[in-house]
């Protein structure tokens, strides 16, 4: 939606009196902070996904988003719900770091060890990703 010249000045306004109150890292991290809401609140998909693999793992999406443990299964959900977004549903690392609020490196780590350990039978991602490969089939007809 276009603004028109009044609400650009007043953005621009209010932007500059940010800055000056919290500083540029502030005014980023809002920014990025509302950009990940809206991707994730918004977005079927995303939503979608992070449901499925929450429901899975008995984790809240809350927690796969926001809590910084490393414990094995949380890496493991974080893991399959990048890969079905990135693979699936086409979303770049850009657009995930904002979501799981992590580097895209590592979220690309992630997508490659669910490939791989989805491949090899025997391994505990080789079962999770059949299950979630035939609900996320059942999903996109």
């Amino acid at each position: 939606m276009m603004a028109n010249s009044f609400e650009s000045v007043n953005l621009v306004n209010e932007l500059l009196e940010s800055l000056k109150e919290i500083g540029v890292d502030g005014v980023t991290t809002l920014l990025q902070n509302a950009r990940s809401k809206t991707l994730t609140l918004n977005d079927k998909n995303v939503e979608f996904v992070l449901k499925m693999v929450s429901n899975h793992y008995k984790r809240s999406m809350d927690e796969l988003i926001n809590t910084r443990s490393r414990d094995g299964k949380r890496r493991n959900a974080i893991g399959f719900c990048v890969y079905y977004l990135h693979n699936q549903f086409e979303y770049s690392f850009g657009q995930l770091q904002y979501v799981f609020k992590m580097d895209k490196s590592w979220l690309s780590r992630l997508n490659a060890m669910i490939k791989r350990d989805g491949k090899r039978k025997g391994s505990v991602n080789f079962e999770v990703k059949q299950k979630f490969d035939l609900i996320i089939k059942e999903y996109v007809k």
